[in-house]
């Protein structure tokens, strides 16, 4: 499935359920990022506003990725994957490899519900497990 993201970027998700995030835009890790230094205020809030709007980027050489499990955690990847959920000015070529291993990915979550005894169940308990470790690390 593909969806584009507020004219700076898309995700395509496969059938394995894993999605890909490729972003562009102002507050992007790209090429097309808003400089503090080198760019006016007024161009900054422009841009905000273009990309509220719908308004397309600007091409960039770059972007931003993330890679998304099937039940919308990051998934750590690439260079960055011991510190950061998100991988910084992506060349084409390297959004390209993402893509390709994101797609080939096994969705063991799912495998592993649908060999339970009640699938739907052990879904809920395994959502409600991930968010009530989720917040505890928020503490």
């Amino acid at each position: 499935m593909f969806a584009i993201t507020g004219g700076k970027g898309f995700q395509i998700t496969f059938e394995n359920g894993y999605t890909v995030s490729v972003q562009f835009g102002v507050s992007s890790q790209c090429s097309n990022k808003w400089n503090a230094k080198e760019d006016a205020h007024e161009n900054l809030f422009q841009r905000i506003k273009d990309e509220s709007n719908g308004k397309a980027e600007p091409e960039s050489a770059t972007a931003e990725t993330a890679l998304l499990s099937p039940c919308g955690s990051f998934v750590r990847y690439g260079e960055s994957a011991e510190y950061d959920d998100v991988q910084s000015y992506m060349t084409p070529a390297q959004v390209l490899e993402l893509l390709n291993y994101a797609a080939q990915l096994p969705n063991p979550e799912v495998d592993d519900l649908l060999e339970e005894e009640n699938p739907l169940e052990a879904a809920t308990d395994a959502f409600i497990k991930r968010e009530l470790e989720k917040r505890e690390e928020e503490k």
